[in-house]
């Protein structure tokens, strides 16, 4: 049938019929199968019917147990008894050869006359047959809508490449942190992993061979990855990445692209920039985060969200005077002239305007002697939360003092409320936290 095609070369040079379906178009690998097929018989098909082993095993379980081989097998026996059958066989015997893969075709009749003479099965048979149809887990080529990445895909490809049943047992899993850093502009950092799950049982779980290929929608990169065996049983594999900067406005969905039969474990956190809210039907959200661990198996899975946008002004948490030696050095001799500093907390990222502006007012619990602080300096520190106030005045203990900022904004230009003024009570601080520079 000619050379083998990458990666299928790994394994034989030449491109045998059984190896007819290694491509993600199942069009492309039924007009294949038809091709190879109508070559070596001479005759013409007209439809392709694809079948996975799972739509298999779902049936094997409605129909319940049947007696294989003088047997009663449950769906779980059901696996590793035909597939030590298969294995347990002379391999340079023709005839033995010729009828291992018997045991398979003795189910399936088996299979068929219970589904006849158990008529109610028809029912939840058919359930069972739409749903793999519309799964893709049953095609029939010229009937099946062929299924293709879409822009904003994740797509997982597992190669087993000579690690026999292995890849029942190989947890494939990817990790991802999907962040808004700020608006509108995303970082995605996380991992790849590959777990063989297994012991050592050949030919169930025997050490995997072959390689994962991954790839991410274009608008986080175009790079391709590869993940490579060998994996012994009980072994682990993980690869990182981080991606930067990601400028996408428009940024609502996520997906998962696979082939047919594969399956992937996804641990997703969404991120949006503080203060907005994130709703979707696809996965939890709190507030401004949203989080998915599932396993997927269906070949194409899409994850929507929408965002409210940040409307809220922001507001002051924590508000106190502090002591000079609880400063760093830096901000000491910056604030050298002011006889009291007060911190102001914001409970998000602020931005000081050119219009700037804090006033403090004498609330006259204390006494009723109306002397407000004047404010010299002021200064927002790294993280843009903190404010600190120098101030000049001779103030009276146990004092109330009241706080009101202007022109103070948010990453969304929300204005902070100049009327919602906050109150510091003028005593001496026993405890606070040094600050850094």
């Amino acid at each position: 049938m000619g050379p083998a095609p990458e990666p299928i070369d790994l394994v034989n040079p030449e491109l045998k019929f059984w190896d007819l379906s290694y491509d993600r178009s199942l069009d492309v690998c039924s007009e294949a199968i038809k091709g190879a097929y109508s070559e070596f018989s001479g005759k013409e098909i007209g439809r392709v019917l694809l079948v996975n082993f799972g739509t298999f095993e779902r049936i094997y379980e409605l129909l319940g147990p049947l007696s294989i081989e003088g047997k009663k097998m449950s769906l779980s026996e059901l696996f590793t008894t035909i597939s030590r059958s298969v294995a347990n066989v002379d391999r340079h015997s023709e005839s033995d050869l010729k009828e291992r893969k018997g045991i398979l075709s003795v189910t399936g009749k088996k299979l068929i006359k219970k589904l006849v003479w158990a008529p109610w099965n028809l029912l939840p048979a058919s359930f069972i047959f739409d749903q793999e149809f519309q799964r893709q887990n049953i095609f029939i080529s010229g009937v099946s809508r062929d299924l293709v990445p879409h822009d904003h895909d994740i797509q997982v490809t597992e190669w087993n490449l000579g690690g026999a049943k292995s890849s029942r047992f190989l947890e494939k899993k990817v990790q991802i942190l999907l962040e808004e850093n700020q608006n509108e502009t995303w970082s995605v950092v996380g991992s790849f992993s590959m777990t063989h799950q297994g012991n050592y049982d050949e030919p169930i779980s025997t050490i995997w061979k072959g390689f994962v290929d991954y790839s991410f929608p274009d608008f986080i990169t175009s790079q391709g990855f590869r993940m490579s065996g060998p994996i012994a049983p009980g072994e682990k594999k993980v690869q990182e990445f981080e991606f930067k900067n990601i400028q996408y406005p428009e940024l609502k969905k996520i997906g998962f692209f696979l082939p047919r039969g594969q399956e992937i474990l996804v641990d997703l956190t969404i991120r949006a920039y503080g203060q907005k809210i994130l709703r979707s039907k696809s996965f939890e959200t709190h507030e401004n985060v949203g989080r998915l661990f599932t396993s997927i198996s269906e070949r194409q899975t899409c994850l929507r969200w929408d965002e409210i946008e940040d409307d809220i002004s922001p507001f002051i948490t924590f508000h106190e005077f502090v002591t000079r030696d609880r400063l760093s050095d830096e901000l000491q001799a910056y604030f050298a002239q002011a006889d009291h500093i007060v911190e102001l907390h914001f409970n998000e990222p602020v931005e000081l305007m050119s219009d700037f502006e804090i006033e403090f007012q004498d609330l006259d619990v204390a006494n009723n002697n109306t002397v407000s602080p004047v404010v010299l300096s002021h200064k927002l520190l790294e993280g843009e939360t903190t404010l600190l106030v120098g101030a000049s005045g001779e103030l009276v203990r146990e004092e109330r003092y009241g706080v009101g900022v202007n022109g103070v904004i948010d990453q969304r230009e929300n204005l902070v409320d100049f009327q919602a003024k906050r109150t510091v009570i003028y005593r001496p601080i026993e405890e606070l936290g040094k600050y850094k520079k």
